[in-house]
C-alpha cells in the first residue's frame, strides 16, 4: 500500500480552521502549540487506511480535509459502513483514552490531509493540561450522544424516515448549498448508503426512487441533490429524537 506523504501541510494548531470546533475548541495559544508540536501532518490518498479494526491503538487522527469511511466487520465477515467522518472530526480518541484496540477501521474515501498524534504524547498532554483534558471529555461526550441518537433513530423509524434522516445529514455535513438546494457529491456505493440507513440495498433503492418521484431529491451519476430540504426534514422529524 502506498505510504502517506508526511509534511507540514497546514497551518499550525493555533491558526487551523478546525480549531473552532470539536476537541480543540477553546484552546489558548499555549495549549494549541503543545498539541501542534506533538502532531505530524500526512496527506492520504483514496483507498489508504488510517487504522484497522482490532489493531492496538497507536495514535489519534484529526481530519483536516480528508473524507473517511468508518467501518466495522460483522460476525459473518462483511464490513459495514458505520459513518462518514470529515473535516474537524477526531478518530481513535476513545480507544486511546480507554487503552483498548481500535473498535472500528478507518479508510480514506477522498484525498486529503490528516493530522496524527501518537497515543503516548496525546495522553501525556491530556493528563497534564486541563484544557486538553476538558476538550477530550467534550469530544467523548459528544460522540456518545451522537451514537445514542443515531441508535434510537435507526431503531424507531421506518425505512422512509431513516432514509430522509441520513440524506439530510449528508446534505448538512457534506453538501454544497446553493439557492436552497444541497448537492451531495460523495463516492458512496449503494451498499454504503444502505448500511448508513440500516436497510437492505433493494429497500434503499426503493426509498431513493420514491423521494425522487416526489421531487424531493434528484440524482445524477455523480451526485444527489436535495431539492426540497424542508419536505425531507418533515419525513426525518417523524422519528423520535430527530431534529
Amino acid at each position: 500500500m502506498e505510504r502517506p506523504v508526511t509534511a507540514r501541510l497546514c497551518a499550525d494548531c493555533t491558526t487551523c480552521a478546525m480549531s473552532s470546533t470539536g476537541f480543540t475548541a477553546g484552546f489558548d495559544a499555549v495549549d494549541a502549540q503543545l498539541l501542534d508540536r506533538a502532531k505530524v501532518a500526512h496527506f492520504y490518498r483514496r483507498g489508504q487506511t488510517l487504522f484497522y479494526e482490532g489493531n492496538p491503538c497507536t495514535a489519534v487522527f484529526c481530519l483536516r480535509s480528508a473524507l473517511v469511511r468508518v467501518v466495522k466487520t460483522a460476525p459473518h465477515g462483511r464490513r459495514h459502513l458505520l459513518a462518514l467522518a470529515g473535516p474537524g472530526d477526531l478518530l481513535g480518541l476513545e480507544a486511546a483514552v480507554a487503552g483498548i484496540p481500535y473498535e472500528y477501521g478507518a479508510e480514506v474515501l477522498r484525498d486529503g490531509q490528516v493530522c496524527l498524534i501518537e497515543r503516548t504524547p496525546v495522553m501525556r498532554l491530556i493528563e497534564a493540561t486541563p484544557s486538553l483534558r476538558d476538550g477530550a471529555l467534550r469530544q467523548l461526550a459528544a460522540d456518545v450522544r451522537h451514537a445514542q441518537v443515531e441508535r434510537a433513530l435507526l431503531a424507531s423509524g421506518d425505512a422512509r424516515e431513516r432514509t430522509a434522516h441520513v440524506l439530510l445529514e449528508l446534505g448538512r455535513r457534506f453538501g454544497d448549498h446553493v439557492d436552497g438546494r444541497m448537492s451531495v457529491c460523495l463516492p458512496l456505493s449503494r451498499e454504503d448508503l444502505a448500511d448508513m440507513i440500516g436497510v437492505a440495498v433493494e429497500t434503499a433503492i426503493r426509498q431513493i426512487s420514491d423521494l425522487r418521484r416526489r421531487g424531493i431529491i434528484s440524482t445524477t451519476r455523480e451526485s444527489l441533490v436535495i431539492e426540497d430540504a424542508d419536505r425531507l426534514a418533515r419525513f426525518a422529524r417523524a422519528m423520535p429524537g430527530a431534529s
